[in-house]
């Protein structure tokens, strides 16, 4: 797993947490 693929998942995470 690449780091951006970490970051877009936070991402996502993060988004849905909202």
């Amino acid at each position: 797993m690449s780091p951006k693929s970490i970051q877009c998942s936070l991402f996502k995470t993060k988004t849905l947490s909202f």
